[in-house]
């Protein structure tokens, strides 16, 4: 399962890639025909946007398969008690999707 995992994060991680060279050369051209910061930061503005419903969504994701998680634990588990959805991994999520 964890080789899955690796596999499916490299796919994506490879996809993210992509699609940031594609930005890179979109960003050239938009320079390249005189166009100002405002209108590239405009453009760059939807990428922060998806990222946000992104990051919104894996964090709700997240909250609603965490007590399933929990239940299927096996019972000696240490510090199960204090697994949860805090500060620290709203950071990580949000450092994550940027």
């Amino acid at each position: 399962m964890g080789l899955v995992l690796s596999i499916a994060c490299a796919n994506v991680a490879s996809l993210m890639l992509a699609r940031g060279t594609g930005r890179g050369r979109e960003i050239a051209i938009r320079r390249a025909r005189r166009g100002s910061r405002a209108q590239i930061a405009r453009s760059s503005a939807e990428s922060l946007l998806l990222a946000g419903r992104r990051r919104r969504r894996g964090v709700l994701a997240a909250e609603s398969a965490l007590p399933a998680l929990l239940a299927l634990a096996p019972p000696g588990l240490p510090r199960l008690s204090e697994v949860r959805i805090d500060g620290t991994v709203l950071v990580v999520a949000a450092l994550l999707t940027r």
